[in-house]
Order: structure tokens, then C-alpha cells, then sequence
């Protein structure tokens, strides 16, 4: 195919349409107006920016830099009307705005692929190889997926950097196995690629007969996910038919996410699970990645027992004082608690331990005082996190969470037990003078009424009927209000 040569080119609102193969040689711009209709393969050495359209039904060869612009615009689509596959390739990865995917014949990416805004599948399977993880799918922290099914994903490595919620659109060409993740750093990367080992080109689970942690009894062979990163995450995994749990287990309450880390199989837990042996999902601890190589489906050591579960993890300030709560479910094979504390949710050091009571049975609740911390803080704010320690020595962490210092300004009202059933206590971290409580039944009827004068105050609510109450307290232009219940 003949071939041209740009040299520096603005498009502004015109359309042009390429026969041939492109090289761009100096710095070219397609201006949000321009749009571009390449046939061939386009090949650049040195900077395309593209704030338009352009259309593209080569290969894409990146040897210097295309970038988007500080990405305010441009879409680039991947398209062949002969449903030909195409490569992206270079010694430079290659920064897109949008990207379309709009090939049956799909992608092979043998490079980096970097996504600023929105990765969208129209038609076509992005691959990469698995045994080069250099060579990914790349979401940027704004950026997202659009349309990812069976037929419409990616089939090999696939990363996302940035906090909060994202699904990686991983699988194997046929079957979508997403892993979902939850990190809470910014700069927090995940990369991750779908392997099943039942296919001859994929290698198998690594020592999935023989080396388990103490509270994991099997894993799953039939699937599992290669992992790079650098973040602390809950990770959720999904499973269908293609899954055949089935064959496996017969209960998904014994279902736990495990992790490789080179040596050994860990359990990293089940914060919640849902679904049946057909399809569901299940949700991990928050756990720190760095130091696992696979992650799969694992089963519960303790036949008959429910996977420990995190109920709740909750902090305030009482007085000059840190207040940490937390309660467990099937709590069966946690050795200890450490709780963690920072000033900039990253550099975590160690300020405590409790010990777990093991309570496999019940919900199994905590407190944790850390004293005395606003007296002079020099910051506005402290984060915590719980690192859960088990019987085998592995661990995991529990969400972070921030607590105000600023007394005033957190203003915190605790009621427990709750549901009550003879009693229940107040709790207020502030109580200035002319503090008023009171308290109304479901209809909004008037109860309770009290001056408190304490932090701490005991109601007898044992001949109180069944039902919901609202514990209201006023002071100093403050009003809070919390929910509670009574059972007998």
C-alpha cells in the first residue's frame, strides 16, 4: 500500500480521507472540528494529539508520542470494515481520550494502552499476551469501561489507576470474568488477567493441591486471575455456570476469595457473598495486593461454619478521645486486631492490638480507645484502619475510616445495645451546659424527656413496648438524632 508522509498539520473542520499508510514524522493536531479517515496503518515518531475524530482501520504504531492534549477531547476508533485484526504496537505507549472499539476481527495490543476518559466496545475482543505484562489495557483515574459482555472485553491483562469503585473488564475471548475493585489511594494500580487453566495455551494453578493456609481447605482450578498491584483493596469476584461450582462445593457460604503469593495459598476472607452454585459474587476484606501473584475462589476450612464477615467499623471522638467500634460475624480464625493510624490515609503505624475472642458462633463486637489525641493536634483530621490477623499469621484490612478533630464540629451521639432489650446507654463525646434529650416512639409521640448531665447515661427501657425509637439531643444550636430499637 503506498504511503504519505505528514509533517506538521492542524485539521480544522475539514474532513480528510487517508487511502494510504500514515507517517507522522512531525507534530500533528486534529483540532476538536477535524476528522481523520485512515485505510491504512498509521505509524508516529514523533507527537500526535488528537481533540477530533479519527478513524482508523490499520495497525497503529507508536514510535514517539500520542498523547490527547491534557485530554479535554478526541476519539479514536478502531475500526475494519473487512473485520481484519489490527495491532497496536511501539516502543511507546499511546494516551487516548476515548477509544471505540468497532472490529469484529478485535485488537492485539502489544503495547500500552492508556485510557483518559471512556474505553467503549462496540464490536471486537481486545488481547494481549499473558506472558508480557507490559502490554495492557490502562484506565486512568477518570476514565471507565462501556459495554463490556462475553463477546466484548478484554482477553488478557487489563489495569486501573485511581481510587474508588471499577470492574476490570477481564476474560478469556468468550466468557467476561470481571474482578471488581475498591482501593482508596489515588495512585493505587491494579492489573489484572483472567486465566482458565482447562485451555491448553494457559498455565495451570499454582500449587493448587498441596500448600493452603490454615483456614483455606481447597482451591478452585477452574479459573483464576494473574494480579500485579500496588493497592489495598477488597477485590469481588463473579462466577456463572461456566464456573462449575457445582462440582466443587455444595454451599456458597463456604466460599472465600484466596491469594498466591509465591509460597502459599491465603485466605483473604468473605466480606459478603451472594448468589447460588449457578451464578453470584463474593467480595474479599480489604487486603494489601503487593504481595500476590493469583487470586481465586477458595473454600472454608471450617466445614459447617460461615467465613468471619465485617458487620460494621466505626470511629468518633468522645471528649479529647478516639472511640473505635467494630463487630465481626462467625468470627472462627482471627488471632488479633491491630489498629492503624495515620495523618494522610497512607503511612499507617501501629498503635495497638486487641485480641479476638474467637466467637464462632455470634457476632463478636470491639473497642479500641486511643487517648488524649486531639489535646494540640497539629492536623484537623486522623484516619484508621483495623489489620485483622489470622491464626496462620495472614491478614487483612478493614476499611479506612476519618475522624474530625474539631469537637464541635463532630458532635457524636453512640446508643448500644441496639436492639435493646432491658436497657439502653447514651453516649455523647461533647456536653456542654443545658444538654436535652429526648425520645419518641414510631407515631412521633413524646416518650422520654431529660436534662442530661453526664457523657454517659443508662434509660430502663424494659417495659417499653417492641418497636423503633428516635433518641433526640439538643444543645448549644446542635440537634442529633438517632434511630434505636426495642425487642424483649
Amino acid at each position: 500500500m503506498p504511503s504519505a508522509f505528514f509533517h506538521f498539520l492542524t485539521m480544522v473542520g475539514i474532513i480528510s480521507h487517508l487511502w494510504v499508510d500514515v507517517t507522522i514524522n512531525h507534530r500533528t493536531i486534529i483540532q476538536p472540528s477535524g476528522i481523520s479517515y485512515i485505510n491504512g496503518s498509521l505509524t508516529v515518531t514523533d507527537t500526535l494529539t488528537n481533540q477530533g475524530q479519527l478513524y482508523l482501520e490499520g495497525d497503529l504504531i507508536n514510535e514517539g508520542v500520542i498523547d490527547c492534549d491534557s485530554c479535554l477531547s478526541g476519539v479514536t476508533y478502531l475500526l475494519n470494515t473487512r473485520d481484519q485484526p489490527q495491532t497496536i504496537r511501539g516502543s511507546q505507549p499511546i494516551l487516548l481520550h476515548d477509544g471505540i472499539l468497532d472490529n469484529s476481527g478485535g485488537v492485539q495490543l502489544e503495547n500500552q494502552l492508556q485510557i483518559a476518559n471512556t474505553f467503549t466496545f462496540i464490536k471486537g475482543i481486545v488481547s494481549t499476551d499473558r506472558s508480557t505484562p507490559t502490554q495492557f489495557l490502562h484506565f486512568l483515574p477518570s476514565a471507565r469501561v462501556v459495554n463490556a459482555t462475553n463477546k466484548l472485553h478484554v482477553d488478557g491483562f487489563v489495569a486501573r489507576t485511581g481510587s474508588g469503585a471499577f470492574l476490570l473488564p477481564t476474560g478469556d475471548g468468550s466468557h467476561l470474568r470481571p474482578m471488581g475493585i475498591n482501593p482508596s489511594s489515588s495512585s493505587a494500580m491494579v492489573k489484572a488477567a483472567y486465566i482458565n487453566p482447562s485451555e491448553e495455551l494457559y498455565p495451570t494453578l499454582p500449587n493448587s493441591d498441596s500448600v493452603f493456609s490454615y483456614t483455606l481447605s481447597e482451591i478452585h482450578t477452574q479459573e483464576y486471575w494473574k494480579i500485579s498491584s500496588n493497592a489495598t483493596t477488597s477485590l469481588t469476584l463473579n462466577w456463572d455456570t461456566h464456573s462449575q461450582l457445582s462440582t466443587w462445593i455444595q454451599s456458597v457460604d463456604s466460599l472465600v476469595v484466596a491469594g498466591w503469593n509465591g509460597r502459599i495459598w491465603k485466605n483473604l476472607g468473605q466480606a459478603y457473598v451472594e448468589g447460588n452454585l449457578t451464578e453470584g459474587r463474593i467480595q474479599s476484606f480489604s487486603i494489601d495486593l503487593k504481595e500476590f501473584e493469583a487470586i481465586s475462589l477458595g473454600k472454608n476450612s471450617f466445614e459447617g461454619e460461615r467465613p468471619e464477615s465485617w458487620i460494621s467499623f466505626e470511629g468518633s471522638l468522645f471528649r479529647n478521645d478516639v472511640q473505635l467500634d467494630w463487630t465481626l460475624a462467625y468470627e472462627n480464625y482471627t488471632e488479633k486486631y491491630i489498629v492503624e493510624r495515620a495523618i494522610d490515609r497512607r503511612f499507617f503505624q501501629n498503635i495497638g492490638e486487641v485480641e479476638a475472642t474467637k466467637n464462632g458462633t455470634a457476632q463478636s463486637s470491639y473497642r479500641y480507645v486511643d487517648p488524649k489525641i486531639a489535646e494540640d493536634s497539629p492536623v484537623d483530621a486522623l484516619y484508621y484502619r483495623l489489620k485483622k490477623v489470622g491464626l496462620d499469621a495472614a491478614y487483612s484490612y478493614s476499611s479506612i475510616i476519618e475522624i474530625g478533630l474539631d469537637i464541635k464540629a463532630n458532635v457524636n451521639l453512640v446508643l448500644y445495645p441496639n436492639p435493646a432489650i432491658t436497657t439502653i446507654n447514651l453516649e455523647l463525646n461533647y456536653l456542654p451546659f443545658n444538654t436535652r434529650l429526648q425520645i419518641f416512639n414510631s407515631l412521633g409521640q413524646g416518650i422520654y424527656k431529660s436534662t442530661v448531665i453526664e457523657n454517659q447515661t443508662e434509660i430502663d427501657v424494659s417495659n417499653w413496648p417492641d418497636g423503633q425509637y428516635y433518641a433526640v439531643v439538643k444543645q448549644e444550636g446542635y440537634s442529633i438524632t438517632k434511630k434505636f430499637y426495642v425487642y424483649h
